[in-house]
């Protein structure tokens, strides 16, 4: 989630909350317990979302950026614990695609977001289950700790 777009000093609190118990807390709630069952058949893919204003910092969305880049780490620290079990644990870091979230941001803002992007376009829900195909795959079992910025971030 990204309740709130606008500088640090001017955020509240409760959106600072918000954002960390679902995006952060949530994750590592998660994963946690899906280790655990994952643990049994020594075999698992993790994937979780990060985001692509984890590469741009994008002015107004610290909050947002800070929660998506503690995935990011978390991820890669979970790659290294998780792998002597079979398990790998990736990170998918969409470019803005069209959501709910989206209707929050500025469509000039966004533009000039997507323009850091070696693909300026709005991402595809397609490319996500590419990605996301690809990881989970048996294939994949030695890609792992890894961040895959869709859109050339």
């Amino acid at each position: 989630v990204n309740p709130q777009i606008s500088p640090l000093a001017m955020t509240a609190t409760s959106s600072i909350e918000t954002a960390f118990k679902t995006n952060v807390f949530g994750t590592f709630m998660m994963c946690r317990e899906a280790i655990k069952l994952m643990i049994k058949g020594k075999w698992g893919r993790i994937i979780n979302f990060s985001s692509m204003a984890v590469r741009h910092e994008v002015a107004g969305e610290s909050v947002y950026t800070a929660s998506k880049a503690a995935i990011t780490s978390m991820s890669r620290v979970l790659a290294k614990e998780v792998w002597p079990m079979g398990i790998t644990c990736n990170v998918i870091a969409p470019s803005a695609v069209e959501s709910d979230l989206l209707k929050n941001i500025d469509p000039v803002a966004l533009r000039e977001v997507l323009k850091r992007n070696a693909n300026p376009e709005l991402g595809e829900m397609s490319d996500i289950h590419s990605a996301v195909d690809w990881f989970i795959r048996k294939e994949s079992s030695g890609i792992t700790g890894q961040v895959l910025y869709l859109g050339g971030a």
